[in-house]
């Protein structure tokens, strides 16, 4: 399914290209260094991040033998600092118009956590689940808005809803094949280990449990190794600023709303007499 996945993918990408008048995804799109990296590294953070969300619960359930509701509690560590992270960045990016420091902050500390996720062992061990959550929290919040303010910053004006399509379509497709093919590398690593139907390790409690945090721990090399891929595309993201707003202080303000309110007067009077102008013509 994945090779047929890639075959059709490419050939929708050659159709695209060579034989449509207007295509759903111009190609030009990817002409600019900046537009292919932004893109890379958007679609390397939704690949890492969406196992965060899938294969953390089932870290703290099948190895550490929570409760749903716990495992829950225990994400806080990784949502707060991602939230807080994401509505920090928007502030940044509108205050100074500098979008790579975004890319590249978020892209080394998501990095960082992850690679972190890889000393998660069979005991709980309540700080090092915190610290690194938190770490990696960090990095994943400014890369859900700046990728895509880098991409529309360089692409023609024609080509930003194209580029806004080409991006989520490309997230999306990435997300989706995440979970499947970390599944498959924890499977490898596991063997015959298996969970129960409440989410627990079968059968040989610490033996199995142990073996299951070591597959997990092989399973987060591979996404750190991803990460890694993320990392290496924003180094080729060039400095993309926008332009900002200078602001005009109390004073200039204060000027410009009563030059507006003298203008919307006069403007008044002039409509007010030429109508008293046509009645007494009437």
């Amino acid at each position: 399914m994945i090779i047929a996945g890639i075959l059709l993918l490419a050939t929708f990408m050659i159709w695209e290209w060579k034989f449509v008048k207007v295509p759903l995804i111009p190609i030009r799109v990817f002409a600019s260094r900046t537009s292919r990296a932004a893109l890379a590294v958007a679609c390397c953070h939704s690949f890492v991040f969406i196992s965060f969300d899938f294969y953390l619960p089932l870290y703290f359930q099948a190895v550490l033998g929570r409760s749903a509701i716990i495992s829950g509690v225990l994400l806080f560590a990784l949502v707060l600092p991602l939230s807080v992270c994401t509505f920090c960045t928007g502030l940044f990016i509108r205050k100074t118009g500098k979008v790579s420091p975004a890319i590249w902050f978020g892209s080394f500390f998501m990095t960082l956590g992850t690679g972190l996720f890889i000393d998660l062992g069979p005991k709980l061990v309540i700080w090092k689940i915190i610290v690194f959550q938190v770490i990696a929290g960090i990095g994943v919040g400014p890369l859900f808005q700046a990728p895509m303010i880098a991409l529309q910053s360089v692409v023609a004006q024609r080509d930003v809803a194209a580029a806004n399509s080409a991006f989520t379509f490309l997230r999306s497709l990435i997300t989706s094949m995440s979970v499947v093919i970390g599944g498959v590398v924890l499977q490898r690593g596991l063997g015959s280990s298996s969970l129960t139907g409440n989410g627990q390790v079968s059968a040989g409690a610490g033996e199995v449990s142990s073996k299951y945090a070591a597959a997990l721990s092989n399973m987060w090399i591979f996404y750190t190794a991803s990460c890694g891929v993320m990392l290496v595309s924003a180094i080729w993201i060039g400095r993309v600023e926008m332009k900002v707003k200078p602001k005009q202080n109390k004073e200039s303000d204060a000027i410009v709303e009563e030059n507006a309110v003298v203008q919307n007067g006069v403007a008044t009077t002039l409509a007010m007499e030429k109508t008293t102008e046509q009645i007494s013509e009437v």
